[in-house]
Order: structure tokens, then C-alpha cells, then sequence
């Protein structure tokens, strides 16, 4: 009996196939894994600034002062509103601060502003463009 050393010119044929389609898919899978990682990158900056924004605004609202004077409790309405807080984002935490949160519109989205002592930061600047702010009155209805 003749025994055949090496491969049948079929057999050649097979391995080229399938290691031609194998490669292609590893091929399309990294190129779909780098597009994907690349979306991800791109909407990881902004939500990162809107969870930033976001804890500030909790922040600065969950120290707010209640006071029956006169211009130190809450003023608002469907743009903003001022208060004051135990919490500013730009002074000394602890220490009751004027502050004022406020929608401005422009052409294409709103951006929500914080204002304390003269200074103003930009915290969201992708809103829709009809945002407003809504209070509960004193029974818990909006």
C-alpha cells in the first residue's frame, strides 16, 4: 500500500478557504469593536459633564435656606430662580450664599446657568430648547 505524504491539492484548497473566511470575520468584528469604542468615546465627555452638572445642581438644591424675608427664600419662575444655599459652587461650603440658577434661550438648545457673587458658569449646555424650570406649591402639586 502507497501511503500519500503531505496534502491533496482539495485539502490545500479548504484550509485556504476557511482561513480566508476566518480572518474576515476576526477582520470585521475589530472593525466594528474600534467604531463602537470610538461612539462611546465621543458620548463619554458629555455624559460626564452632565453627571457633573447634574451633582451640582442636587448640590447646591439640597442646601438651599428656607427663610420667611423677604428676597432669601425661594423666587422663581419657568427660567429660574434664586435662593439661598449652604452649598455655592464657587465660595466657602457652610456659609449662606445668594445664588441664582436661570434657562437661557438661544437659537438652537438652552443652556442652564449658575450665577453666585457676579460670577457665571455654564453647567448644561445641551437642553432642549422649550426646558422650564416647575416648583410644587405648598400641597406637593406641581
Amino acid at each position: 500500500m502507497k501511503y500519500q505524504r503531505g496534502l491533496s491539492l482539495l485539502e490545500l484548497l479548504v484550509v485556504m478557504v476557511l482561513t480566508g473566511l476566518i480572518s474576515t470575520l476576526i477582520i470585521q468584528g475589530f472593525g466594528f469593536a474600534t467604531s463602537l469604542y470610538s461612539q462611546v468615546e465621543k458620548r463619554k465627555g458629555k455624559a460626564i459633564t452632565e453627571a457633573l452638572a447634574t451633582r451640582w445642581f442636587r448640590d447646591v438644591n439640597e442646601n438651599l435656606v428656607a427663610s420667611k424675608n423677604p428676597g432669601e427664600s425661594l423666587v422663581g419662575d419657568p427660567t429660574g430662580f434664586t435662593a439661598t444655599t449652604l452649598m455655592p459652587l464657587l465660595s466657602e461650603p457652610g456659609v449662606p450664599m445668594q445664588i441664582e440658577w436661570a434657562i437661557e434661550y438661544r437659537i438652537d438648545s438652552s443652556v442652564l446657568i449658575y450665577r453666585e457673587s457676579g460670577q457665571q458658569l455654564e453647567t448644561l449646555t445641551e437642553l432642549d430648547s422649550l426646558s422650564v424650570l416647575q416648583y410644587k406649591n405648598r400641597r406637593g402639586k406641581w
